[in-house]
């Protein structure tokens, strides 16, 4: 993928952010072929709380219908454990992120992955 390709993805991943109402509002993108198949924001489920969906989780959701297998993940944060887990069942191979890993699990679960034949990268954006 071209320098200049990757600037839009990730550039759009921080737009779909701006969609969010939450105090730290995320976003993620979900593409396959060059193509965008869908993307994420974090939202408040239940408005008195502090429950949220996460960004990657809505735009694994959002694409539901369609083959996630060897598709390219673009996030403005770096997946929690529970999102990796949906990462890797989904067969998404290439996660773009922006800002420090806070989760030392989801890198063990992608590291476990990736000794199991599952091939999963990891690239951190600057």
């Amino acid at each position: 993928m071209l320098k200049q390709e990757k600037r839009f993805f990730a550039d759009t991943a921080w737009g779909a952010s701006r969609l969010s109402s939450c105090s730290v509002p995320k976003g993620a993108l979900i593409i396959k072929n060059k193509q965008i198949l869908a993307y994420g924001f974090n939202r408040k489920i239940i408005k008195t709380k502090k429950y949220e969906i996460s960004a990657i989780y809505d735009a694994i959701f959002s694409s539901r219908k369609n083959d996630l297998t060897s598709a390219v993940l673009f996030s403005t944060c770096f997946p929690d454990l529970d999102d990796m887990k949906l990462i890797i069942s989904c067969g998404i191979i290439t996660v773009y992120f922006f800002g420090e890993i806070m989760d030392p699990h989801s890198v063990e679960i992608a590291n476990n992955a990736a000794q199991e034949s599952i091939k999963l990268e990891l690239i951190k954006l600057n």
